[in-house]
């Protein structure tokens, strides 16, 4: 399980801001993670609260700060592969990086083996992208846009769910054969790592290809359905360069599912489950991530056999 490593202070500062914050529904994420001054992110530290609506929050401590996400631009920034990319196509061999659902496209993050049952490979994924009940068909590609269909394109079966995230195992059966190299490089995650402030990552996802962004924030962030608002533990991800310049998006809707690795130790972090909605300013572009050491503990299962 990710461990917490700040001073004393920042974290007494960040457990109260969870106490304080948490059950505003304009509150998306707590954590502890760079400030910022002027748009420019700074090597200092603070408490960092989310807002998706500025709420008029005010604090007479200065280790809390808040950050609004209201500042939309003028248009819309969202630029996505086209339908006919390849990762989005059926694939013989299946292989993370590539498109996967039920009843929508996401990521394949990884090929795992199910420690509860005899160590059988399955495929790891974000919950929200293999919806449905346990049994449920998943596809490759991806329902939808990416034009799966159930019976032609079934690779697996959905097994079970992170109660406390948003993960995901599927049951892969016998119709096509596996890869684990992650789509578009050389790397097989052999391990799973704890994330650090400043670690520079790389994923591999359906929609945006392979990106690289650096982690400015690890803490808890807000995930809310029709039934129920959940805390999921992780970790946040900006831009290498803090005014994206470029406006490189690092992850879009499709890429959730997909496992941000360190490409130099190939150790797999985190699992992409969230991003901002795509129509903030460049610089405000983020990705979130699931501690993936979490998603292994939760779900029962390995990386390697």
């Amino acid at each position: 399980m990710q461990k917490f490593n700040f001073p004393n202070k920042l974290l007494d500062a960040y457990f109260f801001a969870v106490n304080a914050y948490q059950n505003d529904s304009n509150v998306f994420g707590i954590d502890i993670g760079n400030r910022y001054k002027a748009k420019r992110r700074q090597s200092a530290l603070c408490v960092r609260v989310h807002l998706s609506i500025n709420s008029g929050y005010t604090s007479t401590n200065n280790l809390i700060t808040f950050m609004d996400y209201t500042n939309f631009g003028n248009q819309i920034r969202r630029r996505v592969l086209p339908i006919l990319s390849e990762r989005r196509t059926r694939f013989q061999i299946v292989q993370p990086g590539t498109s996967i659902g039920t009843f929508e496209s996401g990521t394949l993050g990884l090929i795992c083996f199910d420690k509860l049952n005899q160590n059988k490979p399955c495929l790891l994924t974000a919950e929200h992208v293999v919806k449905g009940r346990v049994g449920s068909i998943v596809s490759q590609p991806g329902v939808g846009i990416d034009r799966g269909r159930f019976f032609m394109d079934g690779i697996a079966n959905k097994l079970r769910s992170d109660p406390l995230g948003d993960a995901s195992i599927a049951t892969l059966n016998t119709n096509r054969n596996y890869i684990r190299k992650q789509f578009e490089t050389n790397i097989t995650i052999n391990g799973a790592q704890h994330v650090q402030i400043g670690d520079v990552l790389t994923k591999s996802g359906r929609t945006t290809g392979l990106t690289t962004a650096i982690v400015d924030g690890i803490g808890v962030y807000f995930k809310s359905t029709s039934h129920l608002r959940k805390g999921i533990m992780g970790f946040r991800l900006v831009p290498l360069d803090d005014q994206n310049t470029n406006d490189i998006q690092i992850s879009d809707n499709g890429d959730s599912g997909a496992i941000w690795f360190d490409p130099k130790s190939n150790k797999g972090i985190g699992l992409l489950f969230a991003g901002e909605n795509g129509a903030v300013k460049a610089n405000m572009e983020f990705s979130l991530a699931q501690h993936l050491t979490d998603v292994i503990e939760h779900l029962h299962i390995s990386i390697t056999q």
